[in-house]
């Protein structure tokens, strides 16, 4: 078993030095360009997408989403949906802004969402939705 942070049991200890260097020469060999061409091809890819991005970037969206972190006490609600309790910092559109952007700053349309959840939420959207 791993005890974390680390990455590799006690058995294979030894590989974590060379894990670590080969994680922090990726991160260096991505510089500025990769960067660039992330947000210019896969963020900004279109006129839609590059309105959704810089929505997600607006005081807006950072009041709305506090807000419904606040209504939610910070509880995943599809996990709470279940009787499970799980904490949770995400907020998610129920309905994807991609399929109806009038709902983009309804709060009823927004839900705190753990990471699993939203996982296979999103799986799940772009299986029914096609985003």
């Amino acid at each position: 078993m791993v005890e974390l942070p680390d990455h590799y049991c006690k058995q294979h200890y030894s590989y974590e030095a060379e894990y670590l260097a080969n994680r922090q020469k990726w991160a260096r060999s991505r510089g500025k360009s990769y960067q660039h061409r992330y947000n210019t091809v896969t963020r900004n890819r279109n006129s839609n997408k590059s309105e959704q991005y810089n929505f997600y970037r607006s005081k807006q969206w950072v009041n709305l989403r506090q807000l419904v972190l606040n209504r939610d006490y910070y509880l995943c609600q599809y996990c709470k949906a279940i009787n499970k309790i799980t904490s949770a910092k995400t907020v998610d559109h129920v309905v994807p802004i991609e399929y109806d952007t009038d709902l983009r700053a309804d709060t009823g349309n927004l839900a705190t969402i753990c990471s699993k959840c939203h996982r296979l939420k999103t799986d799940w959207e772009r299986w029914y939705y096609g985003t």
